[in-house]
């Protein structure tokens, strides 16, 4: 949580009135809170809190900010609280770390949950497919974070992408592999959003390999050269 507070005050007694400002978790986990007094007056003030241990994290908390003012009913004191910030955290997939091309899980083809954790995370799946095989991905999103999909072949060029603007619309790729080997998805958000939830991608793999060749020998062609005996 980041917040930013402006106190200015008439009451001639320091300390006399003070805002604060709590940070909770329904977990139970514990609070925190900034303490803010009409000592340091017409100045903004900044504070930053993070919240961590086991449970912080739990799909389902809520987290709630809250306000406390008091004064000694003497000469007014006035505050402005401006830009209240609070960074969801969420929880890693159990595929993780996969945040590169490099680093993509080793999956079959299913359905697997992904979450984008924390801003600027990717999530990367390879699986296998061989030329000729139909591949078909679908992201079901989840949350804010604008989810989009793209698709790469063995060699680490791009094959295809989907990308539709609206965060809830889903995506989808359908594509005949072309090369043979551990293809990946990738998850991402342009935006470098976080997930709020967790998105579903689905990988299908259909179809028959495409034949390889086998050179075929055909016969020579014979000669007969006349020997002359002397």
């Amino acid at each position: 949580m980041t917040v930013y507070v402006y106190m200015d005050s008439s009451d001639y007694e320091d300390y006399a009135d003070s805002l604060e400002i709590y940070f909770h978790s329904s977990n139970g986990g514990g609070s925190t809170g900034y303490y803010y007094n009409n000592y340091a007056r017409s100045v903004w003030w900044s504070g930053t809190s993070s919240m961590t241990g086991p449970g912080v994290c739990a799909p389902g908390d809520t987290l709630t900010v809250r306000f406390k003012a008091t004064t000694d009913y003497a000469l007014p004191t006035t505050f402005f609280v401006d830009d209240v910030s609070v960074e969801v955290c969420c929880p890693d997939d159990a595929n993780e770390p996969n945040d590169s091309f490099a680093a993509a899980r080793a999956v079959s083809p299913g359905a697997y949950d992904v979450w984008l954790c924390p801003n600027g995370d990717e999530d990367w799946l390879q699986f296998n497919a061989a030329a000729g095989q139909t591949i078909v991905a679908d992201l079901t999103p989840a949350g804010a974070a604008q989810c989009d999909i793209c698709l790469y072949r063995p060699d680490g060029s791009q094959a295809a992408c989907s990308a539709n603007p609206s965060p809830s619309a889903p995506e989808h790729i359908q594509r005949t592999a072309n090369q043979s080997g551990p293809w990946r998805v990738r998850v991402y958000d342009p935006g470098g959003g976080t997930s709020t939830a967790a998105s579903q991608i689905r990988i299908q793999v259909f179809g028959q390999a495409s034949p390889t060749p086998t050179p075929t020998r055909r016969p020579g062609t014979r000669m007969y050269l006349p020997i002359v005996m002397k």
